[in-house]
């Protein structure tokens, strides 16, 4: 628990908490959708994966996940007097994001606002570090929630959880050998997708490592330790996250994966002058999904 400050400190922290107010971005409520669509860019520019997959600014609790250029096999041969509508039976069901509704705390300390406020960056601070604390959370759920467990992985089904049910799917069989387990993976996905553009191979960040100091010897393991290409199995880019559990390998169009955060955002905040904290809580609802469940391949022990 915070100390209690000195009749000054309080007197001080009054005035810090009212320049912040005025200055940040986000204020108290429910906030306007052009700062929810500043402080989801702010959010999106926290997270890799996100960088590089679909990312909707949901202004509904409901989408439809956009599979233009990824869904296969849709040509058909016209029939005469067939009328056109018909032909909507043959569209490639389309997946949905439906979001969860979630609660932030954040908390600032009068120590914090004393030590930013005179760089006047206070308010992009914290509005960029609320940024990315919430987005990193989202992510680790978005990798590796499973909608049951605890109170944390329960939040949403995440995309390893996805993956084993919809996904094409292949056993390790416990091995720790990254490159075999890598070429498992490949030769799951289905051949019409490896051409795919964008096609990336998402695991661990320590797997990756390990893979890296496995291929050290060749020519471009050495490219990639120099830092002059990144990490890569037979031409796919290797995507590390420290948020995907050790041991699992997902193969996928990057714009296959789909992030939605709702528009509709609601911040509330308290301040406790006393003990010098201000406290806001962000009310923040999104998920995440594939766009084809056929165009991903997941390896994994099982």
């Amino acid at each position: 628990m915070a100390s209690i400050l000195t009749q000054a400190e309080q007197s001080h922290m009054k005035e810090l908490v009212e320049r912040y107010i005025e200055t940040s971005s986000i204020s108290t409520g429910l906030i306007n959708a052009e700062q929810a669509s500043s402080f989801i860019d702010t959010m999106r520019d926290q997270s890799k994966v996100a960088k590089l997959a679909q990312f909707y600014k949901m202004e509904a609790s409901t989408r439809n996940i956009d599979s233009l250029g990824i869904a296969a096999e849709q040509l058909r041969k016209k029939t005469e007097g067939l009328a056109p509508e018909t032909w909507a039976t043959i569209t490639a069901g389309q997946n949905v994001l439906t979001s969860v509704m979630c609660i932030f705390p954040v908390a600032i300390t009068y120590e914090t606002l004393n030590r930013n406020i005179e760089k006047q960056a206070l308010e992009s601070t914290i509005d960029r570090m609320a940024a990315k604390a919430v987005m990193n959370d989202i992510e680790k759920v978005a990798w590796v929630g499973d909608g049951s467990t605890g109170s944390f992985l329960s939040i949403n089904v995440g995309l390893i959880e996805l993956a084993k049910a919809g996904g094409n799917k292949v056993s390790t069989s416990g091995s720790t050998d990254d490159k075999a387990n890598l070429a498992l993976l490949v030769d799951a996905l289905p051949e019409k997708w490896h051409d795919e553009e964008g096609c990336r191979i998402f695991m661990n960040s320590a797997d990756a490592r390990r893979y890296g100091r496995q291929i050290a010897a060749r020519n471009d393991g050495l490219l990639y330790l120099l830092g002059r290409q990144p990490l890569q199995f037979e031409g796919y880019e290797i995507v590390p996250s420290p948020f995907i559990t050790s041991g699992v390998y997902i193969l996928t169009p990057a714009l296959n994966i789909a992030y939605g955060v709702e528009l509709n955002m609601m911040i509330k905040r308290a301040e406790d002058i006393d003990r010098g904290i201000v406290k806001m809580n962000f009310y923040i609802a999104w998920d995440v999904n594939f766009a084809v469940n056929d165009a991903v391949a997941i390896a994994y022990n099982y």
